[in-house]
């Protein structure tokens, strides 16, 4: 890695003229919506995690959201990040981050507890003032509008970009360092990997993980200690889920034996005569995990892929045809698109079955486009 540092070249926003230009509104409007920016997030959902807390996302209002999608994109979108950034960049991904760490012979990873409803607002008002060098009054009045009752939130179009920058000013430092033991490091938002590729590092890991835990200290963030592990080339090493051990990626059993679950449950579900509907979901899930394996460069995803198709061959013609006929009852071009986008499924049984489903759809568009 040679790009340690995070880099903005952009000219700093000073004046509240200078920021209305950058987010096409006004002074005015810019005061008004901090003002009431707290108003303009709800909750979206809320999500139960595997360690029993929930994750909380929001929904931006419109009229805020508007002024935060201009800001990422004629600010955030300018930062370039270090390589050792991989969430949110970019042609970079979770795919990324687990081939950075291949042939490890150890890793150490580390979580934030909480990591985005714990980023305070006077940290998000030192980035703008610090990294990108607004004057304060102007980070002030950003950090505000970027989170709700002074902490960051998990559905604003900023949370991601603000989280890649909240160690800006140390985490270049920290990499250097690690650098001199030939450790490799990665950080997908809340996750910290460090691995070795050449040897087992053990006798540096309470040294590194002081480091690590200072850091977070300067912006009041805890580790999260359940989900903090040491793996050695002895055992599966994995970076998210994904196994690490040799010079290729490779999914996990525990994602293999699902997806064979579900092929399983989708072909008693056709032995039994499911309804096509619920077909359709299951096939449409299966498309999903498979195109995972691909990307998690299974070896074999090819032969499970056929596998699934010949399976849709089972499908009893009878009950397809009957769906086909559901074009009858479509009244709306809008409904109409969302029935011929959700049952392509059914093109793949038969020709027969492509026959009937081919007439009803041409029917139905030459009623509704007429």
């Amino acid at each position: 890695m040679t790009n340690l540092q995070f880099k903005y070249t952009n000219k700093p926003i000073s004046s509240y003229e200078s920021l209305s230009k950058t987010l096409s509104i006004s002074i005015q409007e810019i005061h008004d919506i901090e003002s009431k920016s707290n108003d303009f997030y709800t909750i979206s959902k809320k999500i139960k995690k595997p360690d029993g807390s929930l994750r909380v996302t929001y929904k931006v209002h419109p009229r805020l959201r508007c002024v935060l999608d201009l800001l990422k994109k004629r600010v955030f979108d300018s930062v370039e990040a270090p390589e050792y950034i991989l969430a949110g960049q970019k042609n970079r991904s979770y795919i990324l981050n687990a081939k950075t760490h291949t042939e490890s012979q150890m890793l150490l990873c580390e979580d934030i507890k909480s990591f985005f409803p714990s980023i305070h607002k006077k940290f998000v008002k030192k980035i703008f003032q610090h990294f990108f060098f607004f004057s304060p009054d102007i980070s002030e009045s950003l950090a505000e509008i970027s989170t709700l009752n002074n902490y960051l939130v998990q559905g604003s179009p900023l949370s991601g970009e603000i989280a890649n920058l909240i160690f800006f000013d140390l985490e270049p430092a920290l990499v250097e360092r690690l650098k001199k033991y030939n450790l490799r490091y990665t950080r997908y938002y809340d996750d910290i990997y460090i691995s070795s590729k050449e040897h087992n590092f053990y006798e540096h890991t309470e040294e590194i993980k002081r480091q690590i835990y200072r850091m977070f200290n300067t912006v009041n963030l805890k580790p999260n200690r359940k989900k903090n592990k040491i793996s050695k080339q002895s055992s599966r090493i994995s970076v998210h889920n994904i196994t690490v051990n040799s010079s290729k990626i490779s999914p996990s059993k525990e994602r293999l034996s699902m997806v064979r679950k579900k092929i399983y449950i989708f072909k008693c579900s056709i032995e039994n005569n499911i309804d096509i509907q619920d077909l359709i979901g299951q096939y449409k899930s299966l498309q999903g995990h498979i195109s995972t394996l691909k990307t998690q460069e299974y070896t074999k995803h090819k032969i499970t892929k056929r596998e699934l198709e010949l399976l849709i061959s089972k499908i009893d013609e009878r009950l397809a045809k009957k769906y086909s006929r559901k074009f009858r009852s479509v009244k709306t071009k809008e409904n109409f698109n969302k029935l011929a986008n959700s049952s392509n499924l059914l093109t793949k049984i038969s020709p027969r079955v492509t026959g009937v489903y081919k007439d009803e759809k041409m029917k139905a568009k030459k009623r509704l486009w007429k």
